[in-house]
């Protein structure tokens, strides 16, 4: 399992992760070793309970890369970080269900990936100006 997980995460955690996932009873041992989820809708419907989007970050973008290009490019963002950018929220879903489309492509990149992040995109940041009215 340590050879499929991404970024290179160590044995010990995926045992750690193993161990809570049965202990939860998301997964059951195989007669050959191996393992399964038991129902994997109870394991998203938990992760979704749990996950705080508001521990994140968010900043905007602008790019006029589209398209093929854009996807190129977020394609050498991910070899080049070694797996810390990802796509999120429906620009993941994207790959799963193509017929949902949205004008804006979500990514969780790591901090210290941003400058290259913005290098390869060619992407400026986008800050919405406040204007106060008295």
């Amino acid at each position: 399992m340590q050879k499929q997980c991404q970024p290179n995460v160590s044995l010990g955690l995926v045992n750690k992760v193993v161990r809570h996932l049965r202990d939860e009873a998301f997964i059951e041992t195989g007669e050959d070793g191996g393992f399964r989820l038991r129902d994997p809708l109870k394991l998203l419907f938990a992760w979704r309970d749990v996950y705080r989007f508001d521990r994140h970050e968010r900043r905007g973008y602008f790019t006029l890369s589209q398209g093929q290009k854009l996807r190129d490019a977020l394609a050498r963002l991910e070899l080049q970080t070694g797996g810390f950018a990802a796509y999120a929220a429906f620009s993941a879903a994207d790959f799963q269900a193509p017929h949902v489309r949205q004008p804006k492509t979500w990514l969780y990149v790591r901090e210290e990936d941003i400058s290259l992040f913005e290098e390869l995109v060619e992407a400026k940041r986008w800050i919405r100006a406040r204007i106060w009215w008295c």
